[in-house]
């Protein structure tokens, strides 16, 4: 899935890779980022980190 970040998506990947979420830039879009569907649980997780660090 494509989410658009708002920002420069580099520094956001650093941190959720940094807090156990792995995720990718998203190729030439450079506020974007690729997610992949995971589990309920993951999913959750995964709001939650982008959410604190997009405050």
């Amino acid at each position: 899935m494509f989410v658009d970040v708002g920002r420069p998506a580099r520094p956001v990947y650093d941190v959720l890779l940094r807090r156990g979420v792995i995720v990718q830039p998203f190729g030439n879009l450079p506020t974007g980022l690729r997610v992949t569907v995971g589990t309920e649980r993951e999913n959750q997780r995964f709001l939650e980190r982008l959410s604190a660090v997009l405050r």
